[in-house]
This record gives structure tokens, C-alpha cells and sequence, in this order.
């Protein structure tokens, strides 16, 4: 027989592992706004430094960029 623990994030209600992955990853991960911006921002002036620099802004940059290209 397995002995199985169970590790509670603080804050949030006890629920499947499952359904709790996603909040975990937008409270601690990239948002979908700050993937896009270092994506266009990377296809425009091919540099790390305006990619990181245009994920912090993250849909600010996205919306530039929809009205400038």
C-alpha cells in the first residue's frame, strides 16, 4: 500500500489538483499578455532586452503593436 500526503496551498480552498493548477500558474507564472508582447516584440527588433522590457508591459506593448504593424 502507498502512503499519499497532500500539499494545501495557503489561501485557496481545497480542491482537485487539477482545477488548481491553473490559478497557481497565472498568481506565479507569465500571463498570456506578457507572452504575446515578448512575441512581437521579438518578430519586430529580434533583442532580448526589448522583449523583457515589453513583457513587463504586457498588454500595453500588445495593443501598440496591433495599431502600429
Amino acid at each position: 500500500m502507498v502512503d499519499v500526503t497532500v500539499e494545501r496551498i495557503p489561501n485557496m480552498p481545497h480542491m482537485p489538483r487539477a482545477n488548481r493548477l491553473p490559478m497557481t500558474v497565472m498568481r506565479h507564472g507569465i500571463s498570456m499578455g506578457m507572452a504575446l508582447a515578448m512575441i512581437c516584440s521579438w518578430s519586430v527588433n529580434k533583442s532580448v532586452l526589448w522583449a523583457i522590457l515589453h513583457g513587463i508591459l504586457s498588454w500595453v506593448y500588445v495593443f501598440y503593436y496591433a495599431l502600429a504593424y
